[in-house]
């Protein structure tokens, strides 16, 4: 069900047709009979899918060997090629290539005016192996196309090289829905996979192509910044004095304040001192003024005669003798004692998720967008 045909000496889209000139072009194909179909060569009858979308279709089928597609996929064919039109991006629908394997058919080929390279926007509503998407991921590759996989399916990639999300039908349209930081599908069973908790940001279509081609659908952080960072303790006996002290368990940063998508990070005390020594000395100048103002004694390094080693720990603010590790595990009662702001950079943040960012988020203000990435992003240059 191509979106575009053959007419002499250029081409016909269907989308770019209102009533008025399809029904022209129909009636002139009656009478012309110059419309073809570029997958075989075939004479064209312009139809109407039950969607509403314009589509060219075989006159008689014969033996061409394209397969149909159903008015689902039509439709987001012809949305994500008007959204990039809008963008001043070419859009060439049913884009076709050969290589070794024979003919290779790309849904929607965006590409900036006079570039080589481009998007491949393919839209599986099939259900489709993991193993067959890296494979066509791959060929599209050598043929200088990014690919971007839009899928019905909830079992997607969560792959740098295999930029994936979900489609999903609405009454305007489609949905574009990415997996939240909670979704592996290595670990999930096919109805787990269907939980809420597994699904996160959710943009429609035409809004998603609109910023995939800007450069806002990045793979994992896009940057750092200052962000809040909640501090939690609560209160307990010191082991010497056996007066009551406020320790510190653990700080929660605020990442989601910096993209949208993002899970806040826990951080403990012991782990201010697995960042290196520029990361310690920038927390504790950080912590100190809020910890002295609260009353709570300076979290530093201490000697600890039970393990014969220095290590960041929390005091007494008493008689200022260590607090163990195992006091912070038997601290039950936990609350917030207070907030400050701390300003992380990209590889400090990336260090301490450990991983846990390392999937695609879509950035929804257009000033986030970098023509230059400093992360992976569906972009296609002029290369």
């Amino acid at each position: 069900m191509p979106l575009r045909c053959h007419d002499a000496d250029r081409e016909e889209l269907a989308f770019l047709h209102d009533d008025a000139s399809w029904e022209a072009l129909r009636n002139r194909n009656k009478r012309e009979n110059s419309l073809k179909l570029p997958c075989c060569g075939s004479d064209v009858t312009l139809k109407t899918s039950k969607l509403g979308t314009r589509f060219f279709s075989h006159k008689v089928r014969d033996e061409c060997a394209s397969a149909g597609e159903s008015a689902e996929h039509l439709l987001a064919k012809r949305i994500i090629a008007e959204a990039a039109l809008r963008c001043g991006w070419e859009a060439r629908p049913e884009d076709r290539y050969v290589d070794g394997d024979g003919d290779c058919i790309v849904d929607v080929c965006c590409k900036r005016p006079g570039a080589s390279k481009g998007i491949a926007f393919e839209v599986q509503w099939s259900r489709q192996a993991e193993e067959v998407t890296v494979a066509r991921t791959e060929r599209y590759a050598r043929h200088g196309l990014r690919t971007l996989w839009l899928m019905k399916q909830d079992q997607i990639p969560v792959s740098r090289d295999v930029p994936a999300a979900r489609l999903e039908r609405t009454d305007s349209g489609f949905d574009v829905v990415l997996p939240s930081i909670e979704y592996n599908p290595r670990w999930m069973s096919p109805t787990t996979r269907k939980e809420p908790s597994n699904w996160g940001q959710r943009v429609g279509l035409s809004e998603f192509v609109g910023g995939v081609v800007r450069g806002q659908f990045v793979f994992g952080l896009a940057a750092g910044g200052t962000i809040p960072v909640d501090v939690y303790g609560g209160s307990s006996d010191c082991y010497r004095c056996r007066k009551v002290s406020t320790i510190i368990k653990y700080f929660k940063l605020r990442t989601d304040r910096l993209q949208p998508g993002l899970k806040d990070l826990t951080l403990s005390v012991a782990g201010l001192g697995e960042f290196g020594d520029a990361f310690e000395r920038k927390m504790l100048s950080a912590l100190g003024p809020n910890m002295a103002s609260a009353g709570i004694a300076p979290i530093k390094r201490r000697y600890s005669n039970t393990v014969k080693d220095n290590y960041i720990s929390n005091g007494c603010r008493h008689c200022g003798a260590l607090y163990g590790r195992h006091y912070l595990y038997r601290l039950v009662d936990v609350g917030c004692l207070f907030r400050t702001e701390v300003e992380f950079s990209k590889e400090e943040l990336d260090q301490i998720s450990g991983g846990e960012f390392d999937r695609w988020f879509y950035l929804p203000d257009p000033d986030g967008a970098q023509s230059e990435p400093a992360v992976h992003q569906v972009t296609a240059s002029a290369g």
